[in-house]
């Protein structure tokens, strides 16, 4: 099973258990070659440790990709656009006036214990809630995955944590953005 946020409308197990939520995602224009390796010397990809945390890099052509921070689900793009903008200046004052010439947004998968969950549920195997994280964990554990169903020995460090119940929701998460703005309340008092 590989549906992620979507998992609990195919699984009855995962139904408010995963829930879905969304991050979105800004590039500024093209930065100077100095100006880019003096922001981020070694080209690396950087996340900091907030609740609400923030995720960027630089892109092939230079420009800063900024993602995170507190954007919220229904909201109108110039205000997560604006927001994604207030964290980078607040991090690389430099980029004030930087024009963000792109912007999107994707969801991702998230449990009320912030964990990966992967294993075997009923006969069914599964991998999901990544929480941000997925393109190197998905990876991993669709190894471990493949492992298992071949009978083969799998290292799942996520196989045995159980998943605490969300609040009951429909279609739309409802609690995400209160949990988003409790985690902000909780950062800014350290």
């Amino acid at each position: 099973l590989a549906t992620n946020a979507w998992s609990g409308q195919l699984i009855p197990q995962f139904r408010l258990r995963v829930f879905p939520a969304e991050s979105y995602v800004i590039a500024t224009e093209p930065l100077g070659i100095d100006q880019a390796s003096k922001l981020i010397p070694k080209n690396r990809v950087v996340y900091d440790t907030r609740r609400v945390l923030a995720y960027y890099r630089l892109s092939p052509d230079r420009r800063m990709v900024w993602g995170g921070e507190l954007t919220l689900r229904g909201a109108q793009p110039k205000t997560n656009i604006r927001a994604l903008q207030k964290g980078m200046v607040n991090i690389f004052p430099e980029l004030a006036g930087k024009k963000a010439e792109y912007y999107w947004g994707g969801t991702l998968a998230l449990t009320l214990d912030e964990n990966t969950h992967a294993g075997q549920i009923d006969g069914i195997w599964y991998s999901m809630a990544y929480v941000g994280h997925g393109v190197t964990l998905a990876t991993y554990l669709g190894q471990q995955l493949a492992n298992g169903i071949l009978g083969k020995p799998i290292d799942n460090p996520f196989a045995d944590l159980s998943m605490p119940l969300a609040p009951p929701y429909q279609d739309n998460a409802w609690f995400v953005n209160i949990g988003k703005l409790w985690y902000r309340f909780l950062d800014l008092l350290g």
